[in-house]
């Protein structure tokens, strides 16, 4: 049987072999133990980035759609994506669209229309962005022609939900749509078995404070709550130093803005910034050499990397936007707290530094929730669940 996944997912092309980053490869490749061939349908470019992966597998084939720098240019070139994965579709026996976009859109639609088994992945909730304020900087008659476009696209993914197996990612996701026929909860996951920890290590025991952020630095991460938030946290723990170390690539619009904001705040020689870092062992070298794991963003779906620092012994503290609160129980696997609060995002950041107790028990639920969601056993849930509704 062939797979065919679409998706908004960027690749990247250099002497025949592609390059992807973050931890949709991991997704890909769960699938080869179940299906012949994996064939997937994303923006492909040549250029290279520091951090991707290689993606090279014999049952991996691609069809490369085009490339886009943002949303407005993958709406303006849809027309050719739609036209790009109709005969992947068709000739594929299983389809698997990835939403919100427009790019898994166009794999849906032509599911429907050659009437194909499929199983529609919801990646993120767009009624959350939309209920943020500080989530975009477009104003005036962009601002609610986007608005508009957004409002628009949820009719049309209610839709989606009423004729498709889907997986919502996390319970809030899941909770928007009640009444879809085939539904089921799911947690995109990053880590594999072996990438589990065996006991659970030490954090908070040295004058050193190491904070852990792991994901793209856009306005959508809410880096700029974190700067914010280190002041408040001196206060709180004026005996230890705090470091904060950021990985991922940086947004260019922000740049300017967030390393004036750090100057301003006198914190260059305790924030650091470290790019994009290969999946895998070079990464979870930065988890383990760190005291807690910080996740400021303003909006979400079910982000990987909560589950990869569980899965290495680091305990969390995360605002408690979108699906993260299916993920993280407050005070049994980690700590919430509200978005865009950075004083009360340092209360609980200091909570951990001085309850032991308190810590070592984030620890050990978050290493129990990271072994029931790893890789493995999130792909058998969705084969499951296909089976039973198509097979």
């Amino acid at each position: 049987m062939k797979l065919c996944i679409v998706s908004l997912k960027k690749f990247f092309i250099k002497d025949g072999t592609y390059w992807t980053y973050g931890g949709f490869g991991d997704y890909v490749k769960s699938f080869f133990p179940y299906f012949e061939k994996v064939h997937l349908c994303v923006p492909v470019s040549t250029d290279i980035i520091p951090g991707t992966y290689e993606m090279k597998h014999p049952k991996l084939t691609f069809t490369h759609l085009p490339f886009y720098k943002n949303e407005f240019e993958l709406l303006l070139r849809w027309p050719l994506i739609l036209h790009a994965v109709k005969n992947d579709v068709r000739d594929s026996d299983i389809i698997n669209p990835r939403i919100p976009d427009m790019t898994g859109v166009a794999g849906w639609l032509w599911a429907q229309y050659y009437n194909k088994p499929h199983f529609v992945s919801v990646l993120s909730d767009i009624h959350n962005f939309l209920e943020t304020p500080d989530n975009t900087r477009t104003k005036g008659v962009i601002k609610y022609g986007l608005y508009s476009w957004l409002r628009f696209y949820l009719l049309f993914e209610n839709k989606i939900f009423q004729k498709s197996l889907c997986f919502p990612q996390g319970q809030l996701l899941f909770n928007r749509y009640p009444l879809a026929p085939a539904s089921y909860r799911w947690i995109s996951s990053s880590v594999y078995d072996n990438d589990i920890i065996n006991a659970s290590p030490l954090s908070c025991e040295k004058k050193t404070i190491r904070l852990l952020h792991v994901g793209r630095v856009t306005r959508a991460k809410g880096h700029k709550y974190l700067v914010q938030m280190i002041p408040f946290l001196k206060t709180l723990i004026p005996n230890r130093r705090i470091v904060l170390i950021c990985i991922g690539a940086i947004d260019p619009a922000i740049r300017t803005e967030l390393f004036k904001q750090i100057d301003q705040a006198g914190l260059e020689n305790e924030i650091f910034f470290i790019g994009n870092i290969k999946h895998g062992n070079q990464l979870w070298q930065y988890y383990d050499k760190s005291d807690i794991f910080v996740f400021s963003s303003l909006w979400e779906g079910t982000p990987k990397v909560l589950i990869e620092a569980m899965a290495r012994g680091l305990p969390v503290v995360s605002t408690n936007v979108g699906g993260i609160p299916g993920m993280i129980e407050h005070n049994v696997n980690g700590l919430l707290t509200p978005p865009q609060n950075p004083e009360a995002f340092a209360r609980e950041v200091a909570r951990l530094v001085l309850d032991k107790n308190l810590r070592q028990r984030c620890i050990h639920n978050g290493l129990k929730f990271a072994k029931n969601h790893t890789i493995e056993a999130q792909t058998r849930f969705i084969m499951e669940k296909i089976h039973n509704v198509y097979l």
